[in-house]
């Protein structure tokens, strides 16, 4: 552990607090309503609970709101930005002659973790997408975990250490079985803390961070420039002190008092929470230009959990951010639904008058005293039918009439709809994509809407696949840092039918020597994210499409250029790739539907070959019976003059 003054830790306890109030003036707070406490919401916190309720910024109340226009939104607005695992690309590194194999490699064993479910990292990202939209700012982080949790990797000293107590715990094992020694009763280890369940041991991760338990310096006007960043932990006492990373100030932590008898004294600390803030600065002498300092910032502790210097080669922060809107004039960028924010309030107290002004005008029945109460209360009755009695023997309709009025404003309704195209203005969607109808008149008009909105999708799902790119190259160098990949087995495809047996077979890539397994530590690469690979396609317009491009490709003048260069459509292929666009109908397996042709002379006979010497020509000028060679198709597809038939 690195040392750490007092005054030092002091300072750093006043930075987090300053970094803190920060992020509460410019972004917001967000705390859950527990019993016993008010709970502090404000800014981007609102977001959420306009999300969750409808909730309107007034006196009435979360229950007054008729409507919630933020949760179809939003959930409108998610999928078009992250709708399913994105596939990273890696560009060489090099020049070399195995650089663009290493490369492929790359990219294999990245897209084996972002496809695994249980490295979550859909889960993450809709997360983070989630609070881009919803909030303004998502945060994400990136380390290498351990069996004791995250981020604890030991030391070279350490680790000579574990050496020397190994080797003498086998001596005096020795020692005490030949009866040199008496044997010690042995102490319990200490209990192996796993922080986050959700992380796998022995293996890179990527985190979802609350961007309300992230601090950056408030000098800072982006993550970039940024002196140090903090996030906070909340933790309970007891894990804190099991926890091996941290030094023997954690046996002074004392957590805030609980006023609850149920509780036995000897478990309270199992109970009581601290809030453990792990700050990352810059600092020169460290190895990684990074230094990480662990303290609870509860307690009036002199000296810290940890401090010590970052393992992770990451060329910067291990926290990325995701921030759709952001400026460089200020450090916290504002969401797009805070500034509608005002609008959904709006609407919801002007739909709150629209429902008064509904009940109090509703049509009203005026009767005499010619009807009596059961006459009264056959009007009541929702029954078909029903009789209604009236004495003497004037007109009925003299004694019974229906009073109607007016009942709703059409300036109200004029009002909702004007507030709906601010709306849309605002969030980029179309009024079809908001509410499922169209104003448009002409299909020129609609396209010309849904142009603008499909550019404003683009230019975000851009800025997703931009985060996701550095997201992913600090995940590769987290892998290439710690992981070994000649223990990695790649699947190149699963689920191939053996057309001897007809089971499942599974084949694999080569595997990763020790010498490319070098490589692949000690080359920088670049990684290019196919953005479209995060987003939902149109599955019919994509269909259709590819069945255009493919009526193209058996054009004869498309056939006879490629076979006038030696080439041909492979249909294999073509087929593999329009299936892609059918999974929910379950056609991915391929390999079930076109199968290797085992039975002899099968395949000549489907192709119209017999194998016999050719005896005549048929009207193409091609030999019955005979297989074409190259010479032949170049002949039919171009004849004498250019004007043969193509070989499909």
């Amino acid at each position: 552990m690195l040392p750490l003054t007092p005054d030092e830790l002091r300072r750093w306890r006043a930075e987090v607090e300053l970094a803190v109030e920060h992020r509460e003036q410019e972004f917001g707070t967000y705390e859950l309503q527990r019993p016993g406490t008010v709970p502090k919401t404000s800014g981007a916190g609102k977001n959420l609970e306009a999300f969750e309720q409808g909730a309107r910024d007034d006196a009435e109340g979360l229950s007054s709101s008729p409507l919630n226009l933020v949760f179809p939104i939003v959930r409108t607005l998610l999928p078009t930005m992250f709708y399913q695992n994105p596939r990273a690309n890696a560009l060489p590194g090099s020049r070399q002659e195995e650089a663009e194999e290493d490369a492929f490699y790359v990219g294999e064993l990245l897209n084996r973790d972002l496809r695994d479910p249980d490295f979550r990292f859909k889960e993450t990202g809709n997360l983070t997408v989630f609070d881009g939209t919803v909030l303004g700012a998502g945060v994400v982080k990136v380390g290498y975990a351990t069996e004791f949790g995250p981020d604890i990797l030991p030391t070279k000293q350490e680790t000579r250490q574990g050496f020397r107590d190994r080797l003498k715990q086998q001596v005096n094992s020795l020692l005490e079985v030949i009866g040199m020694k008496q044997a010690k009763p042995q102490e319990p280890e200490p209990e192996q803390v796993q922080v986050d369940l959700t992380i796998r041991a022995e293996s890179a991760y990527v985190k979802w961070l609350s961007p309300f338990d992230f601090a950056i310096d408030p000098r800072a006007r982006d993550l970039t420039d940024a002196r140090w960043v903090g996030q906070c932990i909340r933790r309970t006492v007891a894990e804190v002190k099991r926890d091996r990373r941290y030094g023997s100030a954690k046996s002074d932590l004392v957590g805030d008092p609980i006023e609850e008898p149920r509780i036995p004294d000897s478990f309270i600390e199992e109970f009581q929470t601290v809030e453990v803030w792990e700050v990352h600065y810059k600092n020169l002498d460290s190895p990684t230009g990074i230094t990480v300092l662990t303290f609870a910032k509860t307690q009036a502790m002199t000296k810290p959990l940890m401090h010590d210097h970052l393992v992770y080669d990451l060329g910067g922060w291990q926290f990325e951010w995701l921030v759709p809107n952001k400026h460089g004039h200020r450090l916290w960028p504002i969401a797009a639904l805070s500034v509608c924010r005002p609008l959904f309030d709006r609407i919801n107290s002007s739909f709150s008058a629209v429902l008064e002004q509904l009940d109090k005008f509703m049509a009203k029945v005026a009767v005499n005293e010619r009807v009596g109460m059961t006459g009264r209360t056959a009007l009541q009755s929702p029954a078909i039918g029903a009789v209604v009695e009236v004495t003497g023997q004037e007109d009925v309709r003299s004694a019974i009439a229906v009073i109607s009025m007016d009942q709703l404003n059409a300036e109200i309704t004029r009002f909702l709809d004007y507030c709906v195209d601010f709306i849309i203005l605002i969030v980029g969607l179309t009024r079809a994509q908001l509410t499922g109808l169209t104003t448009a008149q002409t299909a020129t008009e609609a396209q010309i809407g849904q142009g603008g909105a499909n550019l404003r999708r683009t230019d975000e799902a851009n800025l997703v696949g931009d985060f996701i790119n550095r997201v992913v190259t600090k995940l590769w160098r987290v892998k290439a840092q710690f992981q070994d990949f000649t223990e990695v087995d790649l699947v190149q495809q699963a689920g191939i039918p053996n057309p001897q047996t007809g089971m499942e077979t599974t084949n694999w890539y080569p595997a990763i020597d020790e010498a490319r397994n070098q490589r692949l530590k000690a080359t920088r690469f670049q990684f290019h994210l196919e953005v479209g690979s995060i987003q939902k396609p149109n599955l019919e317009i994509v269909r259709a499409q590819l069945e255009q491009f493919f009526r193209a490709l058996m054009e004869p003048v498309v056939t006879r250029g490629l076979a006038l260069e030696g080439k041909r459509i492979s249909v294999e292929e073509a087929i593999r790739q329009w299936t892609r666009y059918f999974a929910e109908y379950g056609l991915t397996r391929l390999e079930k539907i076109i199968v290797p042709i085992v039975e002899p002379g099968l395949r000549e006979s489907l192709m119209g070959f017999t194998g016999k010497p050719p005896t005549a020509q048929n009207g193409n000028g091609q030999l019955a019976g005979s297989v074409p060679n190259r010479a032949d198709m170049v002949s039919a597809a171009a004849g004498e003059k250019g004007m043969g038939t193509p070989l499909v």
